[in-house]
């Protein structure tokens, strides 16, 4: 029977967890630990066939226990939870064993994550482990101040530098900043480790200024059509021999001159996502109109998966796409908790900060494609007519997008 191995530190969820799971103990068994640590003992010890992980835990965390996963047991598929919200680009890069599970979740939920990882048999030779890039995104959404380390062929190493989840810097070979990355993140059957990095210890200029899931898209689209012209297979293979890990010197060197479906909250999705090359002309009036309200900021109009269709910023060091892709996730997860506790649909959200203001709103039910509007605003900003004129607009702009 598959034994399926939890490593969470909350006691209490790991109670609700076992007492749910229980239900199908005639399908697999789990196995409870409280940090990496515990987990990677077991690992050693009991043939494991899925690792359910917390990202937050203590002494090894749940991005290391998946490094240790990604070098030793590759064919393991792995499953996080997170508060954060799977990332938008899932469908795209779900390409290892890494799955992804909303909290708060229904066990029912997990379970339906469970059983199909299980029993999915993989053919041989396909087993590549977790991917660059979604090792990427969960740097980000624990936003860790790390290096981020990348063991490749013909002898070059990869690395990555991430200050409080954001990408600074990239290094491949001769390559630096955003051409390196482009040439690491499509990078398979690779041996990879992070260290963790006291902010601020060892000062890194930043070279890279281009938004994480954008780059990760476009490294991921040059290196198909690579593929696609060099091997007219429509699955191509490729595989590279990789060395063994050596330390972190060559870094520190290397940078020291640098410094429609159902969707999982239940809200259907549009079936063709607009293209944003079209709404961004007839969108442009609801960016002027809402930059006239005293204290704006910052305003996106973005799709139900969080994709800016057309943004605004005051600031240049505002990252709207990375801002409006949390902040999504955060207006998603209370649109699924007012589900649950029957309040139907969210329409709005805001997020009282002591330097500002999230105003978040969502088109009615009834409007299909869903529209998602963010804005920020200055903390004395004018809340209520901002949200008067996001009520007002919000029909005008779903039928700009249909």
């Amino acid at each position: 029977m598959d034994k399926v191995l939890i490593a969470e530190d909350n006691p209490v969820l790991v109670k609700i967890l076992e007492s749910g799971l229980k239900k199908h103990r005639d399908k697999f068994e789990t196995i409870a630990t409280k940090d990496g640590e515990e987990a990677i003992a077991v690992l050693k010890q009991e043939p494991i066939g899925l690792l359910i992980t917390d990202l937050q835990m203590p002494k090894i965390d749940g991005i290391a226990l998946l490094a240790y996963m990604n070098e030793h047991h590759p064919e393991i598929p792995c499953i996080v939870m997170t508060a954060h919200g799977t990332p938008q680009i899932k469908a795209q890069l779900q390409r290892d064993v890494l799955r992804f599970i909303e909290k708060p979740f229904e066990i029912v939920d997990l379970v339906n994550t469970i059983l199909p990882a299980l029993e999915q048999d993989a053919p041989a030779g396909t087993l590549n482990g977790i991917s660059i890039a979604n090792f990427l995104q969960l740097i980000q959404m624990e936003q860790k101040t790390c290096l981020f380390e990348v063991d490749a062929a013909e002898n070059k190493k990869g690395f990555f530098y991430f200050e409080d989840g954001i990408l600074f810097d990239a290094v491949y070979g001769d390559l630096k900043g955003e051409e390196a990355a482009l040439k690491i993140i499509p990078l398979e059957r690779v041996k990879i480790r992070f260290k963790n990095l006291s902010k601020g210890k060892k000062r890194i200029s930043r070279r890279i200024t281009t938004d994480l899931m954008a780059l990760i898209m476009e490294a991921m689209r040059v290196y198909d059509e690579l593929q696609a012209a060099s091997n007219p297979d429509p699955e191509p293979s490729v595989e590279e021999a990789l060395p063994e890990f050596e330390d972190f010197d060559l870094f520190e060197k290397e940078l020291t001159d640098a410094e429609g479906a159902e969707s999982s909250d239940g809200a259907a999705e549009p079936q063709i996502a607009p293209d944003p090359r079209e709404a961004a002309p007839a969108l442009s009036s609801v960016i002027r109109d809402l930059k006239a309200i005293n204290g704006y900021r910052a305003a996106a109009v973005m799709n139900f998966t969080g994709e800016v269709l057309i943004g605004d910023a005051v600031d240049a060091q505002i990252d709207l796409g990375y801002v409006s892709a949390m902040f999504n996730d955060v207006f998603r997860a209370a649109h699924k908790a007012c589900e649950k506790s029957g309040f139907e649909t969210n329409l709005e959200t805001t997020v009282v900060t002591p330097k500002g203001i999230v105003l978040m709103r969502r088109s009615a039910a009834e409007e299909q494609p869903p529209v998602h509007v963010i804005v920020l605003l200055e903390r004395d900003g004018n809340q209520a007519l901002m949200k008067m004129e996001l009520k007002r607009m919000m029909p005008s702009i779903v039928r700009q997008m249909a």
